[in-house]
């Protein structure tokens, strides 16, 4: 938690964090399942995102939207479904092979 309380520079912090952490997923996966992104969303990700929200509850649109877009980012990484919107691309299941 930062020490001046700025709820957006926290938001700031938090989804830089997050998406270097989902920089890393994506580089580091040659086969991308459905599941596994999920887990590691959740493992990984969510916590970032979730710490002391209670506290610092982003109430401007500008830091909601910040943290809408590090889970949007995520839904991205499921290649082969850029036609969809977030939902759908969660939906459809299966591997994706990457070109790495």
């Amino acid at each position: 938690m930062n020490k001046s309380r700025k709820v957006s520079l926290q938001v700031r912090q938090v989804t830089g964090k997050a998406n270097g952490i989902l920089s890393s997923i994506s580089k580091g996966m040659k086969y991308k399942y459905r599941e596994v992104l999920l887990k590691d969303n959740k493992a990984l990700v969510r916590p970032h995102l979730e710490y002391c929200e209670q506290f610092w509850s982003p109430y401007l649109r500008k830091d909601i939207l910040a943290l809408e877009a590090v889970q949007r980012r995520f839904t991205r990484l499921f290649p082969g479904r850029e036609g969809f919107y977030c939902e759908g691309r969660l939906s459809r299941p299966g591997p994706v092979l990457t070109g790495v």
